[in-house]
């Protein structure tokens, strides 16, 4: 009876989740990733010298994004040709390319936030569907990740911009993840870390937004956040 009545009051039907600095973070850094799976393809490399490379390649890219261009499986090939191109590995064939691109996705380690899967528990067994809307290469590089951290088990269905061809903040991901649910934006709150991509482009497209703050950084009064992802049940919840 209480579940049915809970279930009537909710304001959204659908909570979109961003993944990277919201569920989860990066264990070890880019670096330092790259760095073991140079290794394990013979490559040795000292890590200063890998961390500049990748600051360059970062620099590339910057450009590239500057031009429209989207995070996807070919933008992380090109962006690991640049990488070894800088560090003086030119004479390497496009497989060393290859292999680095394929095992970045799975050497990328994540840990869950402490409040994530009880929190993601208790929308579930409100009534809430969970999807994630998340800024990645692709889709099959977000499985693996959110099969790193065990969440794979909560979400309904998973929106990639390296798939989808658009990335947040833009409103057609977002729409698009509407159509997906078939709910109306106004039926879906996205929660997210980034206040641009996540917080404004979630509003900006007629979703409900709740901002994570988990430092508490953004002062500003008017702004729907949490410092913990448990605040959310009741942040969320409101008469329709």
């Amino acid at each position: 009876m209480l579940e049915r009545e809970i279930k009537k009051k909710l304001k959204y039907n659908i909570v979109s989740f961003d993944f990277g600095g919201t569920l989860a973070y990066e264990v070890k850094g880019e670096g330092a990733v790259l760095k073991s799976i140079l290794n394990r393809f013979g490559v040795e490399v000292d890590l200063q010298r890998l961390r500049k490379a990748f600051e360059e390649a970062r620099g590339w890219w910057r450009e590239e994004r500057s031009k429209g261009v989207i995070w996807n499986e070919l933008g992380r090939i090109n962006f690991v040709r640049i990488l070894l191109s800088n560090l003086g590995l030119t004479s390497q064939d496009d497989g060393l390319v290859e292999l680095v691109a394929r095992a970045w996705p799975e050497a990328m380690e994540f840990r869950p936030y402490d409040d994530t899967k009880t929190t993601l528990e208790v929308l579930r067994s409100m009534g809430f569907k969970l999807i994630m809307i998340s800024n990645v290469s692709s889709g099959d590089a977000l499985l693996k990740y959110i099969a790193k951290v065990g969440l794979s088990e909560y979400f309904e269905f998973l929106v990639a911009s390296g798939n989808v061809g658009f990335e947040k903040p833009d409103s057609r991901i977002f729409l698009m993840a509407c159509a997906t649910a078939r709910t109306n934006p106004e039926r879906m709150v996205h929660i997210g870390d980034d206040y641009e991509k996540d917080y404004l482009g979630a509003l900006r497209s007629g979703l409900g937004a709740v901002l994570v703050d988990r430092t508490g950084r953004y002062q500003d009064e008017t702004l729907t956040k949490v410092r913990s992802l448990r605040e959310l049940p009741d942040v969320i919840t409101g008469p329709e």
